[in-house]
């Protein structure tokens, strides 16, 4: 609207159209790219370090590889990433000994150990069984 002379002018109807085809434009490219970007945000996961990933896909069960470390993608909605700990653990192994008479003495070892699954593939096939290495 322009003012001429203290009235308000009738909108040009070419501008005003011309406007509209536009602000049409932008609506859909925002919402097409607001999909891309929400479809491209599900299709990546991110493993911190000291995890490791077993992927789960709905198809065909646990697969075989693991993720390490790093930004990694999957299908959406069909596949999700089980985060596994790798990290060295503190452990604590006790014994109580007897001598002769009444006297116990109670002794107790710290070792840092690591959980070593036989692999990753199995230990997430049976709910991590692992065993222990000093």
């Amino acid at each position: 609207c322009v003012r001429r002379g203290g009235a308000m002018a009738a909108p040009n109807p070419e501008s005003a159209a011309a406007l509209a085809n536009l602000l049409t434009k932008v609506a859909r490219y925002a919402v097409v790219l607001g999909a891309a970007g929400s479809v491209a945000q599900a299709a990546m996961y991110n493993v911190d370090g000291g995890e490791r990933v077993v992927m789960f896909d709905k198809i065909s069960g646990v697969l075989e590889k693991t993720s390490g470390e790093g930004t990694h993608f999957l299908i959406p909605w069909l596949q999700s990433p089980n985060v596994m700990d790798i990290r060295t653990r503190p452990r604590s192994i006790s014994s109580v000994t007897g001598t002769k008479g009444t006297l116990t003495i109670d002794r107790s070892s710290g070792t840092n150990g690591r959980e070593e699954c036989v692999s990753d593939f199995c230990a997430s096939k049976t709910m991590q069984i692992c065993k222990w290495s000093t």
